[in-house]
């Protein structure tokens, strides 16, 4: 298996400040207005990929009130597009705190905030990369009971760092995820997840 390596130059960066508004979230209307947003700055090129909407919620309890009292509600809501590379027939995500452009908006659609890290990437050459099996033997040796553990799931993506970081390539890595495999002692054995390194014959990073 090969996989094209990736050349990043420095990302780009955007901060936008506004009003905020509290309200019933409307994830449909959120999305829509995040993707507008997004196009007239033209951040939205043919690498965008994964689109993923959540509301940031609050809880309230007056003074003296019982829990029947709670008064919730939806404080902003967040959206996040996740970069996707071509890497010759291979269409990869790119995952880590870089590669993604995160914005808020409140309930009225208004962007009061976004920001973008998105480095200057292209195709440059070809890497070997380690067979699926010998990573995840890789993976299994990082995590102490391992007995208690099942793989749940993992991914192979493009890995970007954050903007204060200098970074000359996106590193193509494996992630997996590890879960108890008795639901009952996930506070014993809480849920981890392993990162490691894709290029054959590279330790983990």
């Amino acid at each position: 298996m090969h996989v094209r390596a990736v050349k990043a130059a420095a990302p780009a960066g955007l901060d936008q400040g506004g009003p905020q508004a509290a309200g019933k979230p409307d994830t449909r209307g959120t999305r829509a207005a995040a993707l507008d947003f997004a196009r007239r700055l033209g951040w939205m090129g043919d690498d965008a990929g994964v689109v993923t909407v959540r509301p940031l919620l609050t809880a309230s309890v007056p003074e003296g009130g019982k829990g029947e009292s709670v008064r919730r509600g939806v404080k902003s809501m967040q959206v996040t597009i996740q970069r996707r590379l071509l890497a010759g027939k291979q269409a990869l995500d790119v995952d880590g705190p870089g590669g993604r452009i995160d914005m808020t908006l409140d309930e009225q659609g208004r962007v009061i905030a976004a920001s973008r890290v998105w480095r200057d990437a292209k195709p440059e050459g070809e890497v070997e990369v380690k067979p699926l099996d010998a990573a995840r033997e890789e993976a299994l040796r990082e995590v102490q009971d391992r007995e208690a553990y099942r793989l749940a799931d993992w991914r192979f993506v493009l890995r970007e760092d954050a903007a204060n970081v200098k970074q000359a390539e996106l590193r193509a890595v494996y992630e997996f995820d590890f879960v108890p495999r008795d639901r009952e002692k996930v506070i014993d054995y809480p849920a981890r997840r392993v990162e490691i390194a894709a290029e054959a014959g590279s330790k983990r990073p």
